[in-house]
């Protein structure tokens, strides 16, 4: 199957957008800054999707993108 690239970002998005959505649930306070959150989180997914090297790593390095922008989200809250 090969490597993800832009074409194929939207069906992995979609397939994942739940699971993504819970874990940053599970970071954030409330559902309006996962909405913020996921929001920018899918950008970066897009603008970086080609860098996996699998399908089926898509959920994890997603999770992980969502935990930095959460991050961001906090810092930018806090000052």
């Amino acid at each position: 199957m090969g490597r993800p690239r832009k074409d194929d970002f939207d069906s992995l998005f979609e397939e994942n957008e739940l699971a993504l959505r819970l874990h940053a649930k599970a970071l954030l306070p409330s559902w309006d800054a996962v909405d913020d959150v996921m929001q920018t989180a899918s950008l970066v997914m897009w603008k970086k999707v080609d860098q996996l090297d699998s399908f089926a790593g898509f959920l994890p390095w997603g999770k992980c993108i969502i935990r930095f922008e959460s991050q961001k989200y906090f810092r930018t809250r806090s000052r």
